[in-house]
């Protein structure tokens, strides 16, 4: 029997998950959040402009819903770098950015360990909020924003951007009619070709795309959670392998989902197959396909079109519509909240393993 980390050791007093397949409305105390209208873009203050930041700065530089409305880093040479479009302020501290009234949401693109400390000012200053992913490495941290976002009426929103591939969103719409019959596992592979950007492992850096899938796939949280490492590079683990057990469907079939990571790959993998009762779905995140393979032999193939807006516009157009119309946005704070918990209980089976001994069920 594997160790694996049991995610109630890990419990929060916010009870458990609620699908969010439907789109629920803020619930909160906080001042009414302003619509925009569709001749005033919602004014967006981006905070980070390293390697994944610039992505965002093109994105909000040429949105047609969102202006860019300041920037700031801590590194003074990243904020003087970017050509920008028109008269776009340069802040040299987060603090600054957030005093400025014009400034209604924030995009925060800095490292992963500081997402906690700079995602909870960001709120409490009253600003919105889409935080990259992970949203914080610690559970409390990622806690507390939720919990500040539902009682200030913000919405907060977080980068799992695989949750906004086209493919993906068919994928959900194709399982919430039946097509395969019920969900019972899942399979995913996700892999570069051993370039590494920052510190983090492969576990923090990889998985929280396909641990948001998971959950969304299912519509639940997972119940435990193991993780191997299947190769580290100076004590980093390069590749890992990630299984997620979710609880026991409403006829009593087992479900479960593993996920494969690596940045060791020879070349770049997004794939996923999820296993139904009545078929089979595998999508292509890479070549945005998806083919449905139902067990009376009807097959049927979906392909993105290539005008299709890209993840990341689609993330930030379903930040500003979400504030817009006061709903919670595809990937929220509580989804946020859930990957961080996995992601901590799989890093607590690396570090058993290293150890030579495993975690109790």
């Amino acid at each position: 029997m594997h160790p694996y980390a049991r995610l109630d050791s890990l419990e929060h007093p916010l009870g458990p998950v609620e699908s969010r397949v439907q789109q629920a409305p803020l619930v909160g105390m906080g001042r009414p959040s302003r619509r925009p209208s569709t001749t005033e873009k919602l004014r967006i203050g981006l905070v980070g402009v390293g390697r994944w930041g610039r992505n965002y700065l093109g994105v909000l530089s040429s949105s047609p819903v969102a202006s860019l409305a300041g920037i700031c880093d801590s590194d003074s040479e990243a904020v003087r770098g970017p050509v920008l479009r028109g008269s776009v302020p340069r802040h040299a501290s987060l603090g600054a950015l957030l005093r400025d009234p014009g400034i209604e949401a924030v995009v925060l693109a800095t490292p992963s360990e500081t997402h906690g400390e700079l995602g909870l000012q960001v709120l409490r200053a009253g600003k919105h909020l889409l935080i990259e992913k992970p949203m914080a490495l610690r559970p409390r941290e990622a806690e507390q924003m939720h919990r500040l976002a539902v009682e200030a009426g913000l919405v907060l929103a977080v980068g799992h951007l695989s949750l906004h591939q086209p493919a993906l969103r068919e994928l959900l719409s194709e399982l919430r009619s039946g097509a395969i019959g019920e969900v019972v596992g899942l399979e995913a592979w996700r892999t570069s070709n051993g370039a590494r950007t920052s510190c983090e492992s492969a576990l923090w850096s990889l998985a929280p795309h396909d641990i948001a899938s998971a959950i969304e796939i299912f519509e639940a949280t997972p119940r435990r959670v193991e993780a191997r490492a299947l190769s580290s590079r100076d004590g980093v683990p390069e590749a890992v392998e990630l299984e997620l057990a979710f609880a026991p469907s409403e006829l009593g079939a087992l479900r479960s989902a593993r996920i494969h990571l690596s940045r060791l790959g020879p070349e770049r993998r997004r794939e996923l197959v999820v296993e139904g009762t009545r078929g089979r779905a595998s999508l292509d995140e890479a070549r945005g396909t998806l083919v449905i393979q139902r067990s009376c032999g009807a097959r049927s193939t979906w392909s993105v079109s290539s005008a299709a807006p890209s993840p990341l516009e689609l993330q930030v157009l379903d930040f500003v519509a979400a504030i817009g119309e006061r709903r919670r946005p595809v990937s929220d704070g509580r989804a946020g909240l859930d990957v961080v918990r996995a992601l901590v209980a799989a890093e607590r089976t690396l570090a058993t393993r290293d150890a030579g001994s495993g975690l109790p069920l």
